[in-house]
């Protein structure tokens, strides 16, 4: 994943990211990770479901966060929504933006809940970058 990343403009270092972890407000990405290595944690759990149910997964590289690329990982709910995904037993399908989205990260929790209240209106914007 890293080589696709770097050969698409992309930082080759990956940060794992949910919908609940970005914010769209005034025209900018931002981005906070209360810990990233539980993200990644959670992560690798999808992609052992994803392949033990023989469903597959699919990566998004959401944005540039500095030196990073923060990515989302999907699994499909069943096999019918992994044929609609065109998704086989063991495939890792990835996709990015042709133009990295640059986002900011916001480390204090108090400006992180001022952003997702001023943000909320933007949610639908937010979740068109994550899979269901």
């Amino acid at each position: 994943m890293s080589r696709l990343l770097s050969e698409e403009g992309y930082p080759s270092r990956i940060l794992w990211v949910q919908p609940g972890h970005v914010v769209y407000y005034r025209r900018r990405w931002y981005v906070h990770l209360p810990n990233p290595t539980l993200a990644a944690m959670v992560a690798r759990s999808y992609f052992r479901a994803g392949f033990d149910q023989g469903l597959g997964v699919t990566v998004d590289a959401i944005c540039r966060l500095g030196d990073a690329t923060c990515c989302s990982i999907c699994v499909p709910s069943d096999v019918g929504a992994a044929y609609r995904a065109g998704l086989q037993r063991d495939d890792v399908r990835m996709s990015v933006l042709v133009e990295p989205l640059p986002a900011y990260r916001v480390e204090n929790r108090l400006v992180w809940a001022l952003l997702r209240y001023l943000g909320r209106f933007n949610t639908p914007v937010v979740s068109r970058l994550f899979r269901r």
